[in-house]
């Protein structure tokens, strides 16, 4: 999926995901006591995970391929209330450069890349955290080809197993990662009883 893809999806009347935040990325969010931190949103889209994360009083970056999809997401923001710390950048996800020890949060939210990127690309959010930073996703799994939601990629290689998780991210101290079978209702293209895949990780060393 290209950025004519994206730009077409994210041109669309109504919000692609809705407006409402991910559950699982609002529910591991405000479960942290301090809120001042870095935040990176890769693949961010229309910003709905950015803007609820800057509400929370976090310094957001957010990446994304379109430039549609970041300027939809900047609009909104300005009809938040209060001030927001959202830096928009037109970006690849897959060749932004992350740094090392500069994030305390990123968060990879249905980013689903083909598995030689997505391998290269988690290597480099686990040296980009901080110590005591954490890494936040949440993608459709394998077994998600077998229900009737939808939404993902109906392409088993892009999709990201529980296995996989805990071996990429066997460095980090994984304080959820699993499975889930539940409901989604995320706009137009995020619906239904689907299975996804879960993470919540900190980098402890």
């Amino acid at each position: 999926m290209n950025k004519e893809f994206w730009d077409n999806r994210y041109s669309e009347r109504e919000l692609a995901y809705g407006a409402a935040p991910n559950e699982f990325v609002k529910e591991s969010l405000v479960s942290v006591a301090q809120r001042t931190f870095s935040l990176l949103d890769l693949g961010s889209g229309q910003g709905r995970n950015s803007i609820f994360a800057a509400s929370l009083g976090y310094h957001v970056t957010a990446v994304d391929l379109s430039q549609i999809g970041l300027s939809t997401m900047m609009k909104s923001k300005t009809t938040s209330a209060g001030q927001l710390s959202i830096a928009p950048i037109a970006h690849d996800v897959t060749t932004y450069d992350l740094g090392e020890k500069k994030w305390d949060v990123v968060l990879m939210v249905f980013l689903h890349l083909p598995l030689a990127q997505r391998t290269e690309l988690f290597r480099r959010v686990i040296r980009g955290l901080r110590f005591g930073g954490k890494v936040i996703m949440e993608a459709y799994a394998p077994r998600h080809l077998e229900m009737p939601g939808k939404g993902g990629p109906p392409v088993r290689d892009l999709l990201i197993s529980e296995e996989e998780l805990r071996t990429t991210f066997q460095s980090l101290n994984l304080e959820i990662c699993r499975e889930v079978s539940h409901l989604i209702d995320e706009g137009p293209y995020h619906q239904g009883q689907s299975v996804t895949t879960q993470l919540c990780a900190r980098k402890s060393s």
